[in-house]
């Protein structure tokens, strides 16, 4: 097997390599003829149209030896910038990575060199926006900036006393259901908004119309937009996202503690928010140039740390909103959960990482609020899920039939589409976050090797989802018939006693049978398409794989005639419809229920619970015992003198009785005598016998058997017992056995009794 490993690994290497030797070749050429048409170009040489050989000899001969070596030198000149060229994007492929932590740390020097100097940053920038205004001067701004403050509260208050019996009403209803409870979310939502835009509107007004210079307006502006109205616009998006003093309004599945911490911890969060700009852009308008104190790193670095503490704190609530109150989280589901804490603090912190490469890299274009939408994004998550799993329960698809197969096929296809939604969710968040930071997906082809890895992985992950959606929806669809058509036979697979307890039961549909085949193969052939193109998007020459994938194939067909026939068998025998999935079948000395059925071998389910597994290659032939109607044949012994014509009366009766029982729907054939079949040594044997529906004959044969020994115990008749009947000549003249005779009747009854043990015996 090493061997064989070693022999594929050397076969793709050669692949590969004659593959990009081709590549390029072609590529060299292609080259080589530019260089040429642009010397000739310079030189007034024609070239011919088409270039075939015999031009290019033709040409050659037409050029003196001084052209000849200036096309060679110049061919050689540009091949030779083209490796310099190779060489330094692949130094910068490798170096990338190095630089972009060396950005971290010298971001982080700076940061520590110029804290001392913030201080005297500050004084500096604080005097200057001072100036000449002397202590009156400033006492008059902020004078002016507090009554406009001032404005906009009672503009606050003004709007908030005119709502306030509509708003009272909204605060007091108690709604039924969840749209009810969405609407008067939006209602409180809106009223808070406009709450918000009153102060907003009166104060900016009052700023911009006070103030003497555009510059204290623009300043006083910024404190008001930055600093009061971001936290009064997070706090109301709280109110309507957290409901902190209405549990019945909560969308966010949490408790009141939880609820109540996060809508503090959210209002303070958008403190650090608001102040972080409103420090750096008042510092760059008086006079201190972006990036000299580096405060913007200790403001980033505060909030970050604060939202990974709050989420630390939080986790039990966070934990709790990502679960919810349904139960669509599988077991897999709620263990995402309980470590979603700790990934959203890793995120979080990665955030900070990337900001810092960012700085480092002086691509302040890029630090433009950017970061903060990402940091958003992250801490805001369980909210964004919980819409989600909202639309998923209110969105889905109704059950179809009844049953537990139909209910865990319900809750699957549930579960199906929240994982879904939390696909297209994060995709949408993707592309979003990759046309914020400006990157254009369609050109993975960059120069820029950072700009071309970020494209191509990006766009590499959106074909992965893609292809997970795919293959969702497949599975959902395939999951749903098959639900339906177990639902629509009757049938639950899952069940103690399948069959009665003996077998033999009715089978699935012949479509509920091949779908499990189905489903296999196409689902293979998603994640492999899913793959390959994922791995082309990335950046990965995926023709190599393709050609291993080639050479394997070939080896399995040469190496494994035996699974090759398994799957052709298995192929022809589903073709030929020759059994279905809970099929009672007989195969030599094998028997079972059909459990499984996969793409080598099918399981067979003894009724006394051994399963076994079968190659479609070795099944000989197949004795299938549940299609369309099953004959139940049953023996009963009477002694020699009972009346025969008696006996077919009362089965007739037990009959007529079992056509008005509960399932009578499930009889073709009533009970009834088929007259004498044996008479042997211990008596007459009379059959009988009923007609069902396959998998039903065990409960009725149980049934049959009760109502025969009752009639039978009605009407006086006994069934025949084993007798053992010794003669003794003289017997009846002597009241006592002598001690021979004695001796003689037990001789006779033992071996009675040991004849009749015997196999064979009767």
């Amino acid at each position: 097997m090493k061997n064989l490993l070693n022999i594929n690994s050397a076969i793709f290497f050669l692949l590969a390599c004659i593959f990009l030797s081709i590549q390029f070749s072609f590529g060299a050429l292609a080259q080589q003829l530019s260089s040429v048409s642009d010397t000739s170009e310079q030189q007034s040489v024609a070239i011919p149209d088409p270039l075939t050989p015999e031009a290019v000899r033709e040409l050659v001969s037409r050029l003196s030896d001084q052209e000849v070596r200036d096309l060679l030198l110049e061919r050689l000149d540009a091949v030779a910038r083209e490796q310099v060229k190779e060489t330094e994007n692949e130094e910068s492929a490798l170096t990338v990575i190095i630089n972009a932590f060396a950005g971290i740390g010298n971001s982080v020097q700076a940061a520590v060199v110029a804290l001392p100097n913030v201080g005297t940053g500050v004084s500096q920038a604080f005097n200057t926006f001072k100036g000449n205004r002397g202590t009156g001067g400033l006492a008059k701004f902020l004078g002016i900036t507090a009554f406009a403050i001032f404005l906009g509260v009672l503009a606050n208050l003004l709007i908030n006393q005119v709502t306030k019996g509509f708003r009272s009403r909204y605060e007091l209803i108690q709604p039924d259901g969840m749209w009810e409870t969405i609407r008067t979310l939006v209602i409180r939502f809106c009223l808070d908004l406009v709450n918000v835009g009153a102060f907003a509107l009166i104060s900016l007004l009052a700023i911009k119309h006070l103030h003497d210079t555009v510059s204290d307006a623009e300043f006083a502006a910024r404190f008001v937009t930055n600093v009061i109205l971001i936290v009064m616009l997070f706090a109301a998006f709280s109110r309507f996202s957290v409901a902190p003093v209405r549990s019945d309004l909560r969308l966010l599945p949490v408790d009141d503690t939880a609820a109540k911490r996060f809508h503090s911890q959210t209002i303070w969060a958008a403190v650090l928010l608001g102040i972080g700009p409103f420090v750096l852009q008042s510092l760059v308008q008086f006079g201190i140039p972006f990036g000299t104190l580096r405060l913007g790193f200790w403001i980033n670095l505060a909030l970050h740390v604060y939202i990974i503490c709050a989420i630390y704190y939080s986790k039990q609530g966070v934990i709790q909103a990502v679960v919810g109150k349904d139960d669509l989280m599988g077991p897999t589901g709620i263990k995402f959960a309980r470590y979603w804490p700790y990934i959203s603090m890793f995120l979080i912190f990665g955030n900070w990482i990337f900001t810092e490469i960012l700085a480092g890299a002086e691509r302040f274009d890029l630090l433009q609020g950017q970061t903060y939408v990402t940091l958003l994004l992250i801490t805001f998550f369980p909210l964004l899920d919980t819409g989600v799993r909202g639309l998923v329960l209110h969105l889905s698809p109704p059950m179809l039939g009844e049953g537990p197969v139909a209910e865990r096929a319900y809750r699957a296809t549930q579960r199906a589409y929240l994982r879904m939604g939390r696909v297209i969710l994060l995709t949408i968040t993707l592309v979003s976050l990759a046309r914020l930071f400006g990157v254009d997906l369609s050109d993975t082809q960059s120069s820029n090797f950072t700009e071309r890895l970020i494209a191509q992985v990006i766009d590499g992950t959106l074909y992965f989802f893609i292809g997970y959606l795919v293959w969702e929806a497949a599975g959902v669809w395939i999951n749903r018939k098959l639900a339906e058509e177990q639902t629509a036979a009757g049938i639950d697979l899952d069940s103690d006693e399948p069959g009665g307890g003996e077998g033999g039961g009715t089978g699935l549909s012949r479509l509920a049978t091949v779908l499990p085949v189905i489903r296999l193969v196409l689902l293979s052939a998603i994640v492999v398409m899913t793959i390959l193109l994922g791995l082309s998007r990335l950046g990965v020459d995926t023709t190599p794989l393709l050609a291993g994938a080639g050479i394997v194939g070939l080896a399995i067909g040469f190496g494994a005639q035996t699974l090759v026939r398994d799957v052709v068998s298995g192929i022809f025998f589903l073709v030929d419809d020759a059994f279905r999935v809970g099929e009672y079948l007989v195969i030599d000395d094998t028997v079972g229920t059909v459990e499984k059925i996969s793409i080598r071998s099918l399981q067979l389910r003894h009724h006394k619970g051994a399963v076994h597994t079968i190659p479609y290659g070795e099944i000989p032939k197949v004795t299938n015992n549940s299609r369309d109607w099953v004959i139940m044949k049953l023996k009963f012994t009477f002694p020699f003198d009972t009346d025969v014509n008696r006996i077919k009366k009362l089965f007739k009766k037990v009959g007529a009785e079992m056509l008005e029982a509960d399932y009578a729907e499930d009889l073709i054939q009533t009970f009834k005598s088929q007259g004498v079949y044996d008479v042997d040594d211990v008596g007459i044997v009379v059959r009988g016998k009923f007609m069902s529906k396959p998998g039903k004959q065990w409960v009725i044969r149980k049934d049959v058997y009760s109502r025969v020994q009752k009639v039978l115990d009605e009407a006086g008749i006994e069934f025949a017992r084993r007798e053992v009947r010794v003669q003794i000549p003289g017997i009846e003249k002597d009241d006592k056995l002598s001690e021979g005779q004695a001796k003689t009747i037990g001789a006779a009854a033992a071996n009675a009794v040991s004849e009749a043990g015997e196999p064979g015996k009767t």
